[in-house]
């Protein structure tokens, strides 16, 4: 007579939870893949987030992250696919619906692009890019009026923001009697200060020496002129021509 084998169960697989060192892991590689992001090692970057993206295909961080990269490559469809994820657990995430603007615009697809920009100023008003963004998107269309609504209200946020100093001297014709001139002009105390970017102050004199163009001054704004060209001259290897470009035909960067 055959004994009799007692057969061993397999345990039923236990659902896998990420530990706390694996969460950690996950943080570092976030930060890492951020950090070569921002010194332009862009395939790196997005590298560092595909492992990151296989483990947790939805993670939030990773997603904005690989969007914001795709964008520097100009991959925008990507971009848009990424911050639509994003947007589908989140839909209250303002530096999505910031950055989907930024994308579905550079698509052509203005209209999105204002919806989504529109939504992200009502979930973060006191931040001027969305409203700068806003503002250059109105400008594109020929809004020069609206435009104008959005850069100030980006001022209003912040009333050292460059971009928007910039912008409004870039879209309006301004008089002596411009209640802007004056509160223009006081900004020159901005060329003087440490606390500002090479690239805030080159806003700044271009900014001022089309104000002073406009009201005749000529030698003042060459002044103000060549002062920016002198900044950019000095800070070459930091100064990023493309979204001075961008900023003057009226497009927001990311």
């Amino acid at each position: 007579m055959k004994a009799h084998r007692h057969r061993r169960h397999k345990a039923a697989k236990k659902p896998r939870f990420h530990t706390q060192k694996e969460g950690n892991v996950t943080h570092l590689k976030l930060i890492e893949a951020i950090n070569l992001g921002k010194s332009n090692r862009i395939a790196e970057a997005q590298k560092v987030l595909r492992r990151v993206l296989k483990d947790n295909p939805e993670n939030i961080q990773a997603l904005q992250e690989q969007a914001r990269n795709y964008m520097k490559l100009g991959k925008d469809t990507k971009a848009e696919a990424a911050l639509k994820i994003v947007l589908k657990h989140s839909p209250e995430d303002y530096e999505a619906l910031r950055l989907l603007g930024i994308s579905l615009r550079r698509q052509g697809k203005t209209d999105e692009a204002i919806t989504a920009l529109r939504q992200a100023i009502g979930l973060k008003y006191k931040e001027p890019d969305a409203y700068y963004s806003l503002g250059n998107l109105l400008r594109k269309k020929g809004d020069t009026d609206g435009a104008l609504v959005q850069y100030y209200a980006a001022l209003a946020q912040k009333e050292d923001f460059t971009p928007a100093l910039k912008a409004i001297a870039l879209t309006k014709t301004f008089t002596r009697r411009d209640h802007d001139f004056e509160r223009l002009a006081q900004y020159d105390d901005i060329l003087a200060s440490t606390q500002y970017t090479p690239i805030e102050k080159i806003d700044i004199s271009y900014a001022l020496g089309k104000v002073y163009a406009d009201i005749g001054e000529t030698d003042e704004s060459f002044k103000h002129y060549e002062r920016a060209n002198t900044l950019k001259r000095k800070s070459y290897y930091r100064y990023n021509i493309k979204r001075d470009l961008k900023q003057i035909t009226g497009i927001a960067e990311y």
